[in-house]
């Protein structure tokens, strides 16, 4: 076995070494972050009196200082920097928010002229100028628009693979989590994509997270999620943590993986790779312990579901769903009923099929939730993996706090006591809430968002390691959300 075989063995025996954060990343980005938010916060209200050139630089200047600091902080909460790779990870993401910018800049100038319109003795400048724009802020409007968008659609992909770069691999995952892993095994093919339909796809580069960041985010309250990457590839895919491994090789490392892992997730997919790890898991691996997801076009699941049958001689499991489209999400949000995207089927003793629907369903409280909006495949999974689990015996596993979480809530909500209730101290939660007219809570919350920088993530799950039962959000889906 090489040295990579060897490696990810040793990690998920517990024997390799974690990767330590960067202290002088997360100060020095807290430092830069408050100052940039400061400059903000003066130059948008100027911006608005008198859209200027000058104050549109002053806005573009302020937004790389705070976005920096941000991007420091994440960084370093990655862990120690990797040479050329970490500085080339964060000028592709400020690259990214560079493109964002002018989506910032207009909604700054419009939505922050409309609100103050009530309150303004003459008229605002921008709301002056479109009003004399008459019937050509129509095409303006329409131009605005699609230059938004394919600024949005470049300017989120860099971002994406900015945070590539910060990716653990799976040696530095399993080496800083104790719990045995949960193997995903999927098509390589299937990397970094969407179940959407195509139609759709092209518009939802506001969603900053995969179906596989998704599927890991929640298949990570039973263990750390690692699989196998696929050769070649630059950067490391975001959602499970990859090993990379050679053709010689890794047929021996999955079947020792598989061995020692928790759970076996497995993506439906239909290629000869694949189709081998099924056998393998199906002949090592307790039944309990294997999950399929199965999501994508109608075509993939047939052929997913004729493999499966000709390996357990059942059928009939993975019909009567529809792929996600535009059409989907209508009768999500006007039908009111739950509309089915896949399944997760699980299995009990003697390969007894146990399939739950995983389905999306309208809410009126999830517009206001930051995970549905970013991570929309992040709910019906939890729902789904509850129900096969509880339905086979086995202890559902709750979300663990976030640091990421607890610190934008610091940052943003700090003043109302928000990250106290988050983390379940709900006595200094009240007392933020009742005294925030004071600015002490605020204070406060400044002081708690440096702790939080100061320890590591070890130290954080020691001092609030109880579980939450609402799912938390990942910090950079957070952070991104925020801007």
């Amino acid at each position: 076995m090489t040295v990579a075989g060897a490696a990810i063995i040793a990690g998920v025996e517990h024997q390799g070494r974690a990767r330590a954060e960067s202290r002088l990343f997360k100060l020095s980005g807290a430092a830069i972050a408050m100052l940039g938010i400061l400059m903000l916060k003066n130059v948008s209200g100027l911006l608005i009196a008198q859209p200027t050139t000058e104050w549109m630089v002053a806005f573009w200047a302020s937004f790389n200082v705070a976005i920096l600091g941000v991007f420091l902080i994440c960084a370093g909460m990655a862990g120690t920097p990797r040479r050329g790779r970490t500085w080339s990870g964060l000028l592709t993401k400020q690259v990214g928010s560079n493109l964002l910018i002018p989506i910032a800049l207009g909604s700054t100038l419009v939505g922050g002229s409309i609100g103050l319109r009530p309150f303004a003795s003459t008229p605002l400048p921008a709301l002056a100028a479109m009003e004399g724009m008459g019937k050509t802020i129509v095409p303006i409007a329409i131009i605005y628009f699609l230059g938004g968008w394919a600024l949005g659609f470049v300017g989120m992909s860099l971002l994406r693979r900015g945070f590539r770069y910060d990716a653990l691999s799976a040696e530095e995952i399993l080496a800083s989590d104790s719990r045995a892993p949960v193997l995903y095994l999927r098509a390589f093919v299937d990397d970094d994509t969407q179940t959407f339909s195509r139609w759709l796809r092209a518009w939802l580069w506001l969603f900053p997270t995969s179906f596989e960041e998704d599927l890991t985010a929640v298949m990570g309250r039973l263990g750390p999620v690692v699989t196998v990457g696929m050769p070649g590839e630059g950067l490391p895919v975001l959602g499970a943590a990859r090993v990379y491994l050679s053709d010689t090789e890794w047929r021996q490392t999955v079947c020792a993986m598989m061995a020692k892992a928790a759970f076996v997730v497995i993506r439906s997919g239909a290629t000869a790779g694949l189709s081998w790890e099924i056998e393998q898991a199906m002949k090592l691996v307790p039944p309990e312990k294997i999950l399929i997801v199965s999501v994508g076009s109608p075509a993939d699941r047939a052929r997913f579901e004729h493999n499966l049958k000709q390996g357990l001689g059942r059928a009939g499991v993975i019909t009567n769903l529809r792929p996600i489209s535009i059409a989907f999400w209508l009768r999500v949000f006007l039908a009111g009923r739950p509309q089915r995207f896949g399944r997760l089927i699980s299995f009990s003793k003697g390969w007894v099929l146990e399939p739950q629907p995983i389905q999306a369903g309208f809410h009126p409280l999830r517009l206001f939730q930051i995970y549905f909006q970013f991570a929309p495949f992040r709910g019906p999974l939890v729902s789904a993996l509850r129900a096969a689990l509880e339905k086979t015996g086995r202890r559902w596993a709750k979300a663990e706090r976030q640091r990421g979480t607890a610190i934008v809530l610091a940052t943003l909500m700090g003043f109302f006591g928000a990250h106290h209730f988050y983390l379940g101290r709900w006595g200094r939660g009240v007392v933020s809430l009742l005294f925030f007219w004071t600015m002490i809570p605020a204070l406060l919350a400044i002081l708690f968002v440096l702790r939080m920088l100061w320890i590591d993530r070890d130290e954080f799950l020691r001092r609030y390691a109880t579980s939450r039962s609402i799912t938390a959000v990942s910090a950079a889906s957070v952070i991104v959300a925020s801007m």
